[in-house]
Parts: C-alpha cells; sequence; structure tokens
C-alpha cells in the first residue's frame, strides 16, 4: 500500500514538476535562512537562565541535595550581596521538572564548573541548545513537506490547491522568520514539534501514540491540556460517535479508557520527580497560579485603553516578567479563569457538534454500526482520520481562546501554533488568515523586543493584541460555520474494513488529497 501510493504521488506532468520544484526552492529559502538564525544569536535569550537551572540540577544531583532548595539559596545570597530583597516570584521555578529535566539533559557532557554562569560553559550550552533547536525545526519542516499537502485539503468537492505543499511550507518559513528573535532561544519549539507529531499520530490513527505524546508535552508545559477534550473526541471510532446517542455506554467507557492512559502516562512522568525532590516538584502550579496581569495579556491591553478615561496603571516587574498593576488588574487576572473554562468547553462543543455531523454524512446511516456491532475498533476509522482538516482548525483556534483569555501573553506561546497554523486549508480566505498570522508574528517582534526598552510600546501592543482578536474570531466563526462532506465520501464505513459498505460501483474520480493522505498511512 505504502508503495503504490508513493508511486501516485510522484509527478506525471510538467505542471507536476514544477509544482516539486517550488516546494524545493522554497524548502533551501527556509533552511537557508534558518542557518543564518543559527549563526546570529539574539542579544537576549532565556538560554542563559536554562543554562543556570541545568547546572543546579547537576549540582543537586551530585550532592544529593534538592534543586529546589539550592536555586532558593543561590537567589536569596545574589539578592542580599545586591543589597535587596529578592524580587516577588524569583525564589519559586517556572517550568514543570520534566522540562527542567530536558535543560539539564543538554548540559550533560560538558565541563563541569563550580561557577552557574561560567561564561564558557554557558557558550558551550547555547551552541548545544540552538543547534538541538535548529534540528527539530528541521524535523517539523520536514513533516510538513511530506505530509502538508496531503493532511490539510479539506474535504470538498474541489481538488485541493495544486500549490499547497510550497505555499505551507512559506507559511512555515515565513512566521519562523517573523519571530525569528526567539525561535531558537525557547523551549517552546520543542513543545510545537510535541503537538505536531501528536496530531500527526492522532489523523494517522494511532490514537494511544497520539494521547501518550500529548501526555508528554502536558508535562513538559501545561497548557496543552486545553487540546485534552479535543483529543479525545477525535480518538473515537467515527461510526460510534455518529451513533452515541444509541450507543452512549460504549462511547463513555472508551472515553474513560482514553482519559486513564492519558492522565496515567502523565501521572507516571510527573510522580518520580514528585518522589525525588518532594513537593517542590510542583512549585510551577504556585508560580503561575500567583502571576498577575501580565503587561503583553488581552487584558491589560483593555486596561492601557481604560487608561486612557483616567484609570490609574503601573507596570512592575514580577515573577520573571512586566505586570500591570491598578485597581482592576486583581479581577481580570482572577476572571481569566473561569472565562479560560468557558471558551474552552465552547471551542469543543463547537467541535463536537462539527464531528458528529461529518460523522453522520460519512457513515450514512445509524443502521451501520448495528449491523457491525462487536467489531474491534482498531480497524475502525476514527474521527481525526475521517476530518482531519477539522481537527486542526479546532486546535488553533482552542490555543488562539486560551491565549486571548490567558492572564499572561508571552510572545513564544505563538510558537505553539507556527507548525498547525501552515497545515489549514480552506481556500483563499484561509491562506489570507495565514497570511494574517506571520503578520501577528512580526507584530509581535516589534512589541519584543523592539519597543520594550523604548518606543511608542502601548500603541504596537493594542495593535498586536487586536491583530490575535481579529484572528481568534475569524477561527472560530469558521469552526462554527458549516462543514459538510462531498457526496463521493458519504458511503456508509465499515469498522472492520475501514472502506465503505458493499453498493454499486461508481465511477472514478479523483481522490482527495485528505483520502490519499489516510491511504497511503494504513
Amino acid at each position: 500500500m505504502l508503495g503504490s501510493a508513493a508511486m501516485s504521488l510522484r509527478p506525471a506532468t510538467g505542471e507536476g514538476r514544477s509544482q516539486l520544484v517550488v516546494a524545493a526552492v522554497v524548502a533551501a529559502v527556509l533552511i537557508l535562512t534558518r542557518l543564518w538564525l543559527v549563526a546570529v544569536p539574539p542579544s537576549f535569550s532565556d538560554i542563559p537562565a536554562y543554562q543556570h537551572d541545568a547546572a543546579l540540577w547537576g549540582a543537586a544531583g551530585e550532592e544529593g541535595a534538592s534543586f529546589y532548595d539550592l536555586h532558593r539559596a543561590y537567589v536569596i545570597s545574589t539578592s542580599e550581596a545586591l543589597g535587596h530583597e529578592p524580587p516577588e516570584g524569583t525564589t519559586l521555578i517556572e517550568y514543570p521538572p520534566l522540562a527542567l529535566a530536558f535543560v539539564a539533559a543538554i548540559n550533560v557532557g560538558l565541563p563541569s564548573s563550580a561557577d552557574p554562569q561560567d561564561p564558557a560553559r554557558l557558550h558551550d550550552y547555547t551552541t548545544r541548545y540552538r543547534l538541538l533547536a535548529f534540528a527539530v525545526d528541521l524535523l517539523i519542516l520536514l513533516a510538513l513537506a511530506l505530509l502538508a499537502g496531503r493532511a490539510g485539503a479539506l474535504r470538498t468537492a474541489s481538488p485541493p490547491w495544486r500549490w499547497s505543499t510550497a505555499w505551507r511550507l512559506a507559511v512555515y518559513g515565513a512566521g519562523g522568520v517573523a519571530i525569528y528573535y526567539i525561535l531558537y532561544d525557547r523551549l517552546d519549539i520543542f513543545e510545537g514539534a510535541l503537538l505536531l507529531a501528536s496530531l500527526l499520530a492522532l489523523i494517522r490513527g494511532w490514537w494511544a501514540t497520539s494521547l501518550v505524546v500529548l501526555a508528554v508535552a502536558i508535562d513538559f508545559k501545561v497548557y496543552p491540556a486545553v487540546l485534552v477534550p479535543l483529543w479525545l473526541v477525535a480518538s473515537l471510532p467515527a461510526t460510534t460517535l455518529a451513533d452515541w446517542r444509541r450507543g452512549p455506554a460504549r462511547v463513555a467507557r472508551l472515553l474513560a479508557g482514553r482519559t486513564v492512559l492519558l492522565g496515567g502516562t502523565a501521572l507516571a512522568l510527573l510522580l518520580p520527580f514528585v518522589v525525588i525532590q518532594g513537593p517542590d516538584s510542583l512549585q510551577f502550579i504556585a508560580f503561575n497560579a500567583q502571576r498577575g496581569l501580565q503587561l503583553e495579556s488581552v487584558g491589560a491591553s483593555l486596561l492601557m485603553l481604560l487608561q486612557v478615561a483616567g484609570q490609574p496603571l503601573q507596570i512592575v516587574a514580577r515573577y520573571g516578567a512586566y505586570e500591570v498593576v491598578g485597581p482592576l488588574a486583581p479581577g481580570l487576572a482572577l476572571a481569566s479563569i473561569p472565562l479560560t473554562l468557558v471558551v474552552v468547553a465552547v471551542v469543543w462543543w463547537l467541535y463536537a457538534r462539527a464531528a458528529v455531523r461529518q460523522a453522520r454524512q460519512v457513515n450514512g446511516s445509524r443502521t451501520t454500526s448495528e449491523a457491525v456491532d462487536g467489531a474491534p475498533d482498531a480497524v475502525e476509522p476514527l474521527v481525526a482520520t475521517m476530518a482531519p482538516d477539522l481537527l486542526v482548525l479546532a486546535a488553533v483556534a482552542m490555543l488562539l481562546v486560551v491565549m486571548v483569555m490567558a492572564k499572561v501573553l508571552s510572545p513564544q506561546y505563538f510558537l505553539w501554533l507556527l507548525p498547525l497554523v501552515p497545515l489549514l486549508s480552506g481556500g483563499s480566505r484561509m491562506r489570507a488568515w495565514q497570511v494574517g498570522f506571520v503578520v501577528l508574528l512580526a507584530l509581535s517582534t516589534v512589541v519584543f523586543p523592539g519597543l520594550y526598552s523604548s518606543g511608542p510600546l502601548t500603541l504596537a501592543l493594542l495593535l498586536r493584541n487586536g491583530a490575535l482578536l481579529v484572528l481568534t474570531a475569524t477561527a472560530c466563526a469558521r469552526l462554527a460555520g458549516p462543514w459538510s462532506t462531498p457526496p463521493r465520501d458519504r458511503a456508509p464505513l465499515s469498522r472492520r474494513s475501514g472502506t465503505t459498505m458493499s453498493s454499486p460501483p461508481a465511477p472514478a474520480r479523483p481522490t482527495s488529497s485528505m483520502s490519499t493522505f489516510t491511504s497511503s498511512m494504513r
């Protein structure tokens, strides 16, 4: 099957060869620009902080001490030497222990030093870190080059746009350049790669692998937990979802099993750190819970607008970032939690509703599942395999609404979306949306680091967050709109074979890019 699918993808015409050449040129330009980014590191980076944590992590292991105790002692002693109290929040650790173990692993093999800030060691660590980030960036590029042209087309009656692969590579390349300042100097490119891997595994039908990878992403940085409701629905068999009213117990059983796998994996990755390091391993929860309204958040932009009407507002340095302080700031920060839960529920409902509709269209009849009751789930097409574009759109919309509602909106958060946005499709309007996303990344670079020290920062933040609101609203509107499946895909699906039930032969028609993608991977 793989061999025949691969042969069918070979360009047989001059136009096909020209498409391949264009995609290759775009990929070459992308790689050249990335090599330039590797060679020219930014003046401000989080890598020194990672190297410092890695050095303390190694020292804690050698001394049999707690990493968190060493970090706290180091911050306090450094502040006392400078003649002031430790800045608020700096004695706590921001990241989950799995992320700390990752940055510490990069330090393995480097010459030991008593000084966590040793310049020679920092140089070696920075080089190793950025090369690793570059390698992951190339892996994302390779995945998009191999899959984008087949995984991203909507299930419509029209064939996929012939330049889709080159376009998606261009979107990813331009997005990386637009946010170049943090591309290789934050942990988030690794998180974006985990999300892409989990998404593609789910589309391929490997739901267990996908949930395990998502659990790793959650333990690495907590925020992917908002994608769990989408992933659980997408991992269900399509015919089961189509007939969920007739078999709610079966749906509940499948969801429970998948939840146990996901939660169990996440817990298994976290527990060893808690056992070894103690309750301090959960400091990242307290750190993020105690943070206020960060300067770049949408809520902070609202307060900046109210400042024009006389609302008092100050900017202070807390928890390793700049936060806005005023009478309304605590209330907005507190309200962000329930509001986030609400928008997560709304996006999940929009996705689940659209997925049920598509499953019923493709299934064709509610009696299909009854006729083949008892068939194993492993051979039944999943919701994600049936409608991959719907899942990609829902994932992007979910991350966007969470960013809008969050009390913290750091520019590196957009790296979570960078590998996913090129997979969106939907004609010229969606391509315009992707261009808007690249503009959003460029505006983020203008804000940070461009105007953080001087310039019209407030205006730039309002423009950036205004663009974010527009993109979020349009993505959610598309998710809420009608989703239909072309007539050629509406034959009932067999659980046992993953193919259509017996029906009169139909004339041969061009297959959609999504169909080629799923069939080539079985």
